[in-house]
């Protein structure tokens, strides 16, 4: 018996050594400051969330327009609400240009007319700048055409 309770004894020391470690080991990590991520052009997906000015509506199926660059191929693709997409590109820190965008042919009715809107402006970029985790697009006149959010992985699939 004086064996057990020795034994017992024991047990409730290390499950409260235990709980002790797990607590002062996750108020450790709490404590520190989160990494923000430094999103980039390249090999980051982004999301449309305002064209010309308007706020951007989901596509088919509800997912967005979205864009992304692959550098080493020179190549932009992405679902632009109805049609996937692609074509080439060329960039520098700064500035970029777009050249034409090859697309699906389906017909969506209620966001073919953003779809045409974005493969429209796509020609009117001249640069583009990265600020607060987002992609602006600009004209020759520094306008935004269009604005992006970081793309999580889950929006990037397609059919």
């Amino acid at each position: 018996m004086h064996q057990l309770k020795k034994c017992s004894s024991y047990i409730n020391k290390f499950i409260l050594a235990s709980f002790a470690l797990i607590i002062l080991v996750g108020c450790q990590n709490s404590s520190e400051p989160k990494e923000e991520k430094s999103l980039t052009l390249i090999g980051q997906p982004w999301q449309l969330i305002n064209l010309q000015g308007k706020p951007a509506i989901l596509g088919d199926n509800f997912r967005p327009l979205n864009i992304d660059f692959l550098d080493n191929k020179h190549i932009f693709r992405g679902f632009g609400g109805c049609n996937n997409y692609s074509g080439r590109f060329d960039h520098t820190v700064d500035s970029i240009e777009f050249g034409p965008a090859m697309a699906t042919r389906k017909h969506c009715p209620n966001t073919m007319d953003q779809e045409m809107a974005f493969f429209t402006i796509l020609d009117k970029v001249v640069s583009y700048k990265i600020e607060d985790n987002q992609l602006f697009l600009f004209d020759s006149k520094e306008q935004i055409l269009a604005s992006f959010k970081e793309l999580v992985a889950k929006e990037t699939e397609t059919n």
